[in-house]
């Protein structure tokens, strides 16, 4: 049966609040990222896009107890040699390069994309992997591999180990890196839901370097499940309304925001702004 496209838009809004209400900081990650896929574009179905990374493992073998080394060198050939994925570094912020079912076709997509799809296709192989949400350029490492080395997706497996990510992190944060203490948050695994905010984050700047304020509110609406801790999101949507000339919908979440942040740097300013909303309304 036909379902016009904004209800199918809704129905798989629904059915992510319901995953995060069960599944909370472990979510299973690859029916997360298909829901924001398909919530994105509501023609596709979220199983089918669960098939396409089961047909990615079926070809893969990796024997049980071989060595962490071992397990991630098959598992690079698979994805990066064999099959060819890529870091899209000609368009790297389209929006497309955060669909899984674009970046699947396409062989290309965001580092935090091809980690996705990196972990998906280990856990489907039986080898343990973590997403490490590294300062602009996420990454996966193995677990129980001593000593700890990094993969990177986006550059076909190129493997790091921690002094080289040391390095890496001084000139991301432009100060010295003295310790491993000052860098730990920065290496260590990160949840499921914690992959799924920084995608739609990724997609909501993406929407808004390009006007797309329709977009923007749609990963907004996807932060406000996976993050609903988060105030900045209520003043995101109602700067969003706004812009698409939707000023009464706009005044609860502003209200909400500045109960929220009454200190806020922008809290004058939006509050003289909530007023002539409500004067418009």
């Amino acid at each position: 049966m036909w379902v016009p496209e904004e209800a199918q838009r809704r129905s798989f809004l629904e059915e992510l609040r319901s995953v995060v209400a069960s599944g909370g900081d472990h979510l299973p990650l690859d029916l997360g990222a298909a829901l924001v896929t398909a919530h994105e574009q509501p023609w596709l179905e979220p199983d089918n896009l669960l098939a396409d990374l089961d047909s990615l493992a079926s070809d893969l073998h990796i024997p049980a107890g071989s060595p962490g080394v071992q397990q991630v060198a098959r598992l690079n050939h698979h994805l990066f040699t064999t099959l060819g994925f890529r870091g899209d570094e000609e368009v790297y912020d389209a929006p497309f390069n955060s669909y899984l079912d674009r970046v699947l076709e396409r062989r290309k997509g965001l580092p935090i994309l091809l980690s996705v799809v990196y972990l998906e296709v280990a856990r489907r192989v039986g080898v343990a992997c973590e997403g490490v949400s590294f300062p602009g350029h996420f990454l996966v490492a193995t677990q129980g591999h001593d000593p700890r080395f990094f993969v990177d997706p986006f550059g076909r497996g190129t493997i790091l180990r921690v002094d080289q990510l040391l390095g890496l992190l001084a000139k991301r944060l432009g100060r010295p890196v003295m310790a491993m203490e000052d860098a730990e948050q920065y290496l260590a695994p990160c949840s499921h839901r914690a992959i799924l905010i920084r995608m739609n984050n990724n997609l909501k700047a993406s929407f808004l370097r390009r006007r797309d304020d329709l977009g923007a509110l749609r990963a907004v609406d996807r932060l406000e499940i996976l993050d609903p801790a988060q105030p900045d999101l209520q003043r995101d949507r109602a700067l969003l309304l706004a812009r698409l000339d939707r000023p009464q919908e706009a005044v609860a979440p502003l209200e909400a925001y500045l109960d929220a942040r009454p200190e806020a740097e922008d809290a004058v300013e939006l509050a003289v702004f909530l007023e002539q909303l409500k004067a418009l309304g």
